[in-house]
């Protein structure tokens, strides 16, 4: 498993439409951004619980005005930190975020230095991060400007010597490595494309303390789709592991026709081919869920890497365009790079409306019902935050996630051991004075009858759906949708 979390800064130029707000948020999901910095997220407080979507559980916003400025931090759900400070800038320019994961500190910091770059604002800043900072710092966000325009900037004129004294004097007092830099330093590549000066410039930065350096493992600048800004990546070492997965098959799959044509094919083929090949039925029941769990896993893979294809071939082709712009004559370049630009951009709209039209649909048929999805509407989902750290019986703070499970096995196995023991004479004695109540000869009979097939259907069909799986991972209405196949093999 990864031991290392993705951290993502990207000027998203607005998260007011809907559907931008959800490709930008499905398309960090894809990134496998642990950690995503946001800027421009033009939002005021009503807007903010729609960015806890696609597992990210913990939002932390500055606002300024609605339809200007805004920075966000959102943190997964699997990314175990706990947050002990937040300190947010009233003019929506920077947040930062400082806390514990697993023993160690780090601090977050979401940047957008609106033009043109100040030294007051630099000053400010500053100051806020020498109060805040605790342990790691990562520092990501549009600056508004140049470490080195000769290098970071497309068009020759357009870059300023205030900015780079600016900015690259800033860097270098506060002892800030800029991280792409360092893991590219013959490499041209931008970030951002001004259409009123028709110019590209590397303006989205991730800075980090130089004694720091050695805890980021890689940095790149990945394709510009849903903004003018690209998205650019840093890999954190952390020595972290994640859990093991755990398979579920989602019930917005069974939705899709063709994959329940597909899955009730499959059901009925294996058990025609292997009722009669084995003796016992629980093994026929448990090597035809491993069966199905299969069958589902390589349809779902291979939609899903369809899908993939699809937007690495337009992302590849954007990040080509984007490495060619410093070729001489990159007029001809420019203009292919716009125009695929658009594409990922269409195309990543397209999946993010289709999801946002199906949660429309199902919302009007099940929002007024007494459901599940009604009280998460009203009420929304609690955060329950990972367990980061304990004290053990002996006064000791437990950090590790090894060492906390064994804290936790620990205390249990002392609770639920045997204390004292009894005789089998007052064990005998005990149970002999409490009155048994005996069922009728009617009834017993009728619980030792085989169970039947309306019985076994009127039980699954009174299942209630939207519960949780159990350990196999198949969900009720896999059962319900099935039930014509599987209900003469469970007898």
């Amino acid at each position: 498993m990864d031991d290392f979390i993705r951290v993502v800064t990207w000027n998203v130029n607005g998260l007011i439409n809907k559907i931008k707000r959800g490709a930008v948020l499905r398309y960090a999901k894809t990134l496998g951004a642990g950690i995503l910095l946001l800027q421009e997220t033009h939002l005021m407080g009503d807007k903010l619980p729609f960015l806890a979507r696609y597992g990210y559980a913990q939002i932390y916003h500055a606002g300024f005005t609605r339809g200007s400025r805004g920075v966000a931090i959102l943190v997964r759900r699997d990314v175990p930190l706990v947050v002990t400070k937040v300190s947010r800038d009233r003019q929506g320019r920077f947040i930062l975020i400082s806390g514990c994961m697993e023993g160690r500190l780090y601090t977050y910091c979401s940047v957008y230095a609106p033009p043109p770059l100040s030294t007051s604002f630099l000053e400010i800043l500053s100051l806020e991060i020498s109060k805040v900072q605790e342990g790691t710092l990562i520092i990501g966000g549009d600056w508004n400007a140049t470490v080195n325009p000769a290098v970071d900037r497309k068009r020759k004129g357009v870059g300023r010597g205030t900015e780079k004294s600016r900015l690259d004097s800033f860097t270098q007092a506060m002892g800030w490595a800029d991280v792409w830099r360092t893991f590219h330093p013959n490499e041209s590549q931008y970030t951002f494309y001004s259409g009123a000066h028709n110019s590209f410039s590397r303006i989205d930065y991730f800075f980090v303390p130089r004694m720091h350096l050695a805890r980021i493992l890689d940095s790149s600048i990945l394709a510009r789709g849903l903004s003018d800004h690209a998205p650019v990546e840093l890999r954190l070492d952390t020595g972290r592991r994640r859990p093991p997965f755990r398979w579920r098959l989602s019930t917005w799959t069974m939705q899709d026709p063709e994959f329940r044509t597909h899955i009730a094919e499959e059901v009925e083929e294996y058990f025609s081919v292997n009722t009669n090949s084995v003796t016992s039925p629980s093994m026929l029941w448990e090597a035809g869920k491993a069966t199905w769990r299969g069958v589902i896993v390589s349809w779902t893979s291979a939609k899903k890497k369809l899908q993939r294809k699809q937007t690495l071939e337009l992302e590849n082709k954007v990040l080509s365009l984007q490495s060619r712009l410093g070729e001489k004559d990159g007029s001809g370049v420019a203009r292919e790079l716009r125009c695929a630009t658009a594409e990922l951009q269409q195309f990543l709209t397209g999946e993010a409306k289709k999801i946002w039209e199906g949660t429309q649909n199902r919302i009007y048929q099940w929002g007024d019902k007494s459901s599940k999805l009604l009280y998460n509407l009203c009420h929304g989902r609690a955060y329950n935050p990972p367990v980061t750290q304990i004290m053990s019986g002996s006064g000791d703070r437990v950090l590790t996630p090894r060492a906390i499970a064994e804290q936790f096995a620990l205390y249990y196995r002392e609770l639920y051991e045997e204390q004292d023991t009894l005789s089998e004479a007052e064990m005998c004695k005990y149970l002999d004075e409490i009155p048994v109540q005996t069922l009728p000869q009617e009834d017993s009979e009728a619980l030792d009858e085989l169970i039947t097939l309306e019985e076994i259907e009127k039980a699954i069909g009174e299942m209630n759906p939207g519960k949780s799986p159990g350990p196999n991972g198949f969900p009720c209405e896999f059962f319900k949708a099935h039930i014509n196949s599987i209900g003469n093999p469970l007898l």
